[in-house]
């Protein structure tokens, strides 16, 4: 996959993420980068694009 599709890339709507998975996501990103994660976050449906998210968690950091 290409870093442009990774981006663009919709994890919710291709069923990539079971809510486990969601949670662990989150508990990744908390550690990894020190920064509390929302559940609202999580929940924004403009954040289930990985480009999108990953802003979001740079917005935090």
């Amino acid at each position: 996959m290409s870093s442009s599709s990774l981006e663009s890339y919709n994890f919710v709507t291709e069923g990539a993420l079971d809510s486990f998975e969601i949670l662990t996501l989150t508990m990744g990103i908390e550690a990894h980068f020190s920064v509390e994660v929302s559940p609202e976050l999580l929940l924004d449906e403009k954040n289930a694009i990985v480009g999108n998210l990953v802003s979001a968690v740079l917005d935090k950091a």
